[in-house]
Order: structure tokens, then C-alpha cells, then sequence
């Protein structure tokens, strides 16, 4: 133990054994919980060769465990420098995280979180026809002008819907805080095209 640094020790109450109807001995749940976390834990500082993807391939689950370490990345400022983790679910040694796991849990967190299918209405602005996207204002509710990307085969209805009040139907991605980051469009209807001509 370094001067200044603080060790907790924590352990599972002991339950209960539970079995199954064949006799099979049912694993507890917090167990299975931490070890979860452990293993996103590792992730994040790089001890997994696996993708988190593959580690957790339920978008749901992987958000949870993700969202869990992040809480403890973050606790980590200028009176905290790193947190270990180690025990007998550390089989490959001790867990070091950093402030710089942060950066790679957040954008994990960012990339599970599943878009929605969405319908949005705004005047089409600043296209871009080289990178395929343009930016939607004027929505309803005084809603912050949205990013919007779209396929080679929206070209055209891109072309004739720039400067004209728009619907696109796409899916839409949040950031971990349930803000609209992006739009992937995959249909753009122009509203009232016969005034706006």
C-alpha cells in the first residue's frame, strides 16, 4: 500500500444454496453481476483481446456494464488517481483504471445505445454532396437543428429538398445521455413541394 492510498475490502454474504429441479446448483446473482463487471472492467484498460461487441453482444446488457464502469472512471479526479480492482475474479491480475479508460468507455457507451426509428420535419440546410449529409432547423418545438446523413440513393431527393420544409424518416442515435446526436435518413418527403416551386 503506497502513502495516501485506501484499500476496500468487500465479500458475498453467503446464501443459501439453491438448486435446480435436476440438481444443478444455481449461481448467484450478484456474483454473476460482478463478474460482468469485472470483465468490462478489463476491457476498458485493455486486458480482453475480444471487442466489447463480442465480450457482450446484447446492446442492453453491454450499456448497463459499461455505464457502471464509467461511474467509477469518473470518480477518479485530482484526489483520486486510479482505482484497482483484484481479487479471484481478476484471474489475469489486478484491474488498473485510469482516467484514460474513460475516453474508450464512453465511446463504447455512445455506440450501444440502439437508435430509434424516428419521422422529423425541419427546413433542409448546409447540404453537403460530396459527404452526404446536411443539417435540419426550423423543427417543431424550437428543437436544436439535427445532423442528418443519408445513402448515395437519396441523392437527388437531397438536391431538390435543400431550402425546403422536409420530412425524413430515418433512425435516430443518441449519446449516453439520451441527446440526438445524428440521423440516419432513409426517406425524404417534401411538404407542400407545390407552394414551395
Amino acid at each position: 500500500m503506497l502513502p495516501g492510498s485506501v484499500r476496500i475490502g468487500i465479500s458475498f454474504p453467503s446464501p443459501f444454496e439453491q438448486k435446480t429441479i435436476t440438481g444443478e446448483i444455481i449461481e448467484n446473482q450478484v456474483e454473476i453481476a460482478v463478474k460482468k463487471i469485472i470483465t468490462g472492467a478489463s476491457w476498458a484498460v485493455g486486458l480482453e483481446d475480444k471487442t466489447i461487441e463480442e465480450i457482450f453482444p446484447k446492446e442492453n446488457e453491454r450499456h448497463l456494464v459499461l455505464a457502471q464502469i464509467d461511474k467509477l472512471a469518473q470518480s477518479i479526479d485530482g484526489k483520486i488517481s486510479t482505482i484497482e480492482l483484484k481479487g479471484k475474479y481478476t484471474p489475469k491480475g489486478p484491474i488498473i483504471i485510469t482516467k484514460k479508460a474513460s475516453d474508450r468507455i464512453k465511446t463504447a457507451i455512445e455506440k450501444s445505445t440502439p437508435p430509434e426509428k424516428v419521422i422529423e420535419i425541419g427546413i433542409m440546410r448546409e447540404i453537403d454532396l460530396d459527404k452526404r449529409h446536411f443539417y435540419l432547423r426550423e423543427r417543431p418545438n424550437k428543437k436544436e437543428e439535427l445532423h442528418c446523413e443519408y445513402d448515395e440513393s437519396l441523392r437527388e431527393e437531397a438536391k431538390i429538398g435543400l431550402d425546403k420544409q422536409v420530412k425524413v424518416i430515418g433512425e435516430m442515435y443518441f449519446d449516453k445521455f439520451k441527446k440526438e446526436r445524428s440521423l440516419k435518413v432513409e426517406k425524404i418527403d417534401i411538404i407542400n413541394q407545390e407552394d414551395n416551386d
